[in-house]
């Protein structure tokens, strides 16, 4: 469930400073002209690419051809009429001319305006448009255009909120009309500091379908608990909900179905100790049409970490999944498949003298189908070093290694990985400069027929005030041993970009050659330009003092109160580092202006994590956390994601913006490539945007990243928010 404390916690803030400052204050400025009381910020944005394709086709990532473009704009208006009354107002469109954007013409993709009243009789808050419903992950949790009032009550002991929806999904508010999806949602959260926090959720929906057929019109809704818990040195953040479903499905129609979930966070407060446990069951018909489960799943997880005092941790953790374990009588039944895992992490800094950070998992994963059609045991290690060398260089070398058995089959696959890379800082004048050169080595025996392959790869990226470049080259060379097939892969992308003032410019560019011996070969580019205005104004009566950087935690601070927020850009460096330690990560690689931390900032997340400082002169610029989507299969991804989008939620509450569009199939990479995949959620702080996505990058890598930056407006077809230029 979503913890209901980020619901109440900013209405709650403005109504107990009404009561100190007395009601209904406001500003004793003179009136001012139209807009000048706004904090007006924005995008507006134009885009041109040429795709061409030679040869093979259908080796192209390209399906549309030629001249594609379009325009765009965005705009966050703000007023505080008062310390207790504020307006927020985004605006965005586009004038697309593009195949790779959807919907021709003119498109209002997102329009929200924001009213937060905390001086009223029972203060509130009322969306209107484009709105991001978070009443539980098991009801209701997605974004659609509609309206969404919150009205809060209380007092200091016990507070009472009650959130109501009603809305419709749909990507633009073009075509509402089509595939409809209508929600109709209230929650209920009961705040009491003796007993926790209790959400009470019901969600109506109704999912037209085509060619005539019968709507799906189901219910949802359920139970929820949230308590922050101590016993001894013990600190627990518990959660746990009961949720049940009656209706329709894709699959069924008049079903009734349940689903549960718990979870336990903890840590010691005398130890470097940090575990937590997660047990959800799905029924085979729980298929909320605005929740985020997996249908006729059960799954169980446990993670247990400690960190050392030379800053490396140690951590384990096992999960088991259960797919198709509901099987309802008179219905075809999927096969039920049982997958149990287990593994352990080392990661952290590296003795003194090796002067580098180590990152090593070992994995193994049993996988089998009740009926014997598939039993398969996976072993793997990856183990990736990393050094900090003079002059400021740096090396990278690892190794992957994976035995897939195949029992059912009697096959055994071997798969061997080894990697190594150099890079380099260098600064000369203005000019601040980093390359890396690198290979891949991948060998697969046991297979039919055994393939082998080495994959070069070099990274360029280059500043100058105003300017930016960046450059990659990858190079794969496969083969089937046997000889009878082979393939040269080339890509190439480039990415120049000037921002004057409020203006930016960029051209950017990819080259794909692909040369299968003895087949045709394939011949893709594209070429780019770009063109973007950014426009700021700010309140004629603000203050025009900065604000003062962040100070670093008190020792005694909650480790289980760890938010990326206060290492935002302006951060003291030195109080960035000494939080970070305290948190549990350890010392950093540093290479030039650059800290890298391996550090599992996800703690349920198995895949490689790196948070990246970038600093100058004494303060942080950015900020961010990196995934590693390396040998992830799309169903991994689209977990993976799922994970960190609910931790975050967790920790923020509601978006103020966000865009899912694209399928976790086995193209995805390609459909990110050319803008088909789009995943970017946004919440504005205090401290600054909080961004994750899923972004386009130059050297072509697919990562899962959260950026920290100044609060603004975003830019929603922004291209380049990746953090690469910092690697």
């Amino acid at each position: 469930m979503h913890s209901p404390k980020r619901r109440t916690t900013l209405l709650l803030l403005l109504a107990s400073s009404s009561a100190l400052a007395g009601p209904n204050e406001v500003s004793s400025s003179p009136p001012s002209a139209p807009l000048q009381d706004w904090q007006l910020s924005g995008v507006i944005q134009g885009r041109y690419d040429s795709y061409h394709v030679s040869g093979d086709s259908r080796s192209a990532p390209y399906p549309y051809l030629g001249s594609q473009g379009y325009g765009s704009f965005s705009l966050d208006a703000r007023r505080t009429l008062s310390a207790y009354e504020r307006l927020n107002t985004q605006l965005a469109g586009t004038l697309n001319r593009s195949e790779y954007r959807g919907v021709q013409g003119g498109i209002l993709e997102r329009a929200r305006m924001e009213w937060t009243k905390g001086d009223a009789a029972m203060p509130f808050r009322l969306e209107l448009g484009d709105v991001y419903s978070l009443h539980s992950q098991r009801t209701l949790q997605r974004g659609m255009k509609g309206m969404q009032l919150e009205v809060q009550n209380g007092a200091a002991d016990t507070s009472h909120s009650l959130l109501l929806t009603a809305g419709r999904a749909a990507p633009t508010w073009r075509g509402l009309n089509v595939n409809r999806e209508d929600f109709l949602a209230a929650s209920w959260v009961l705040q009491s500091k003796a007993w926790g926090d209790f959400i009470l959720s019901s969600v109506n929906a109704n999912r037209q379908r085509p060619n005539g057929a019968a709507d799906i019109r189901q219910w949802s809704g359920g139970l929820g608990w949230a308590k922050d818990m101590q016993l001894a040195s013990q600190r627990w953040q518990v959660e746990a909900e009961l949720t049940r479903l009656s209706g329709d499905t894709s699959a069924y129609a008049a079903r009734r179905d349940a689903a549960q979930y718990f979870s336990l966070d903890g840590h010691d407060a005398a130890l470097p100790l940090q575990y937590n446990l997660r047990f959800e069951k799905n029924g085979s018909a729980y298929q909320p049409l605005g929740g985020a489960v997996t249908a006729n799943q059960k799954a169980a997880s446990g993670q247990l970490r400690w960190r050392f005092d030379n800053g490396m941790a140690i951590t384990g953790r096992l999960q088991s999944y259960r797919d198709g374990w509901d099987k309802l009588a008179g219905i075809v039944n999927p096969v039920g498949v049982n997958t149990d895992i287990g593994g352990i992490t080392l990661s952290g800094r590296l003795p003194e003298v090796l002067s580098g950070n180590v990152n090593m998992d070992m994995q193994s994963q049993n996988r089998l189908a009740d009926d014997g059609s598939q039993h398969l045991k996976n072993h793997a290690i990856r183990a990736d070093f990393s050094h900090t060398l003079p002059a400021g260089m740096g090396l990278r070398w690892g190794v992957f290694d994976m035995t897939v058995h195949d029992l059912r089959n009697g096959v055994i696959t071997n798969t061997r990985e080894p990697s190594v890379s150099l890079s380099k800082r260098f600064q000369a004048g203005t000019l601040n400069g980093s390359g890396s050169l690198g290979v891949v080595r991948r060998n697969v025996s046991g297979a039919n027929p055994a393939q082998s392959s080495w994959a070069p790869t070099l990274q360029l990226q280059l500043a100058s005030g105003a300017h930016s470049f960046g450059f990659s080259y990858n190079f794969l060379h496969a083969r089937a041993n046997s000889g009878i097939l082979e393939l040269f892969n080339r890509q190439t992308a480039f990415r120049y970009q000037y921002r004057s003032g409020s203006h930016e410019f960029s051209v950017d560019g990819d080259l794909l050659q692909r040369n299968p011996m003895g087949n045709l070969a394939t011949r893709a580019w594209r070429v780019g330009l770009g063109y973007s205005f950014h426009f700021e104004q700010m309140p004629a009566d603000v203050n025009a003092t900065p604000p003062a950087s962040h100070v670093a935690a008190p020792a005694s601070a909650d480790l289980s109160e760890r938010d990326l927020t206060l290492i935002s850009p302006g951060t003291l460096l030195a109080d960035a580092e000494t939080l970070l330690i305290h948190w549990g990560a350890g010392a950093a690689s540093r290479n030039g202006n650059l800290l890298s931390f391996d550090y599992p900032w996800f703690p349920n997340i198995a895949a490689p994590q790196q948070l990246l400082l970038e600093h100058q002169t004494g303060a942080v610029v950015r900020v961010g956390i990196q995934v590693d989507l390396q040998d992830q299969t799309p169903a991994e991804v689209q977990r993976l994601y799922a994970r960190i989008r609910e931790s975050l939620l967790r920790q923020f509450g509601p978006p103020t913006l966000a865009i899912e569009e694209g399928s976790f199939t086995d193209n995805w990479g390609d459909d990110l490539a050319v803008g088909r995949f789009r995943y970017l959620m946004d919440w504005q702080t205090a401290q600054g945007r909080v961004r994750l996505g899923i972004p386009q990058r130059v050297d072509g890598q697919r990562m899962v990243e959260v950026a920290v930056t100044p609060a603004g407006a975003p830019a929603l077809n922004e291209r380049n928010w990746s953090l690469e230029r910092v690697r």
